[in-house]
């Protein structure tokens, strides 16, 4: 199954936002990570914990305190190889891009959800995955 069947809306900011302001659009849309996007190009990446580790400097523009290196995935790229990233790069959900453009999201529970199914059993129960 490819990372373009399961994906969502990826919920992208400007970079001169505050670090306050990103924080709020997280909360409001209940996630905790962003997508920074600079003239229609992704420059960087918030997270909770980035807000966290910064909390003195919640009024200063959100480009000085996102992460720059954002690891993405290709739409056309399997489930599996999703995880496998996100394994090894230790995050939970990867700007998904299509031709060089941002298409959407992926995330860790995307791809507990429908690992199974790339098996090519079409059996979505739980199996022996125990999620928190």
């Amino acid at each position: 199954m490819k990372v373009s069947e399961v994906m969502s809306k990826a919920v992208v900011i400007d970079e001169d936002i505050t670090l306050r302001q990103a924080a709020k659009i997280m909360s409001k849309k209940n996630i905790a990570n962003v997508v920074v996007i600079k003239d229609g190009k992704i420059s960087g990446y918030i997270s909770e914990r980035d807000v966290l580790i910064n909390l003195s400097n919640l009024d200063k523009p959100l480009k000085n305190y996102m992460s720059k290196e954002v690891i993405t995935i290709s739409a056309d790229a399997k489930i599996s190889e999703a995880g496998k990233i996100m394994v090894e790069r230790k995050v939970k959900r990867l700007p998904v891009v299509k031709n060089g453009k941002l298409v959407g999201a992926i995330s860790f529970r995307d791809v507990i959800k429908n690992l199974e199914n790339e098996k090519g059993n079409g059996d979505n129960s739980e199996g022996d995955f125990f999620l928190n």
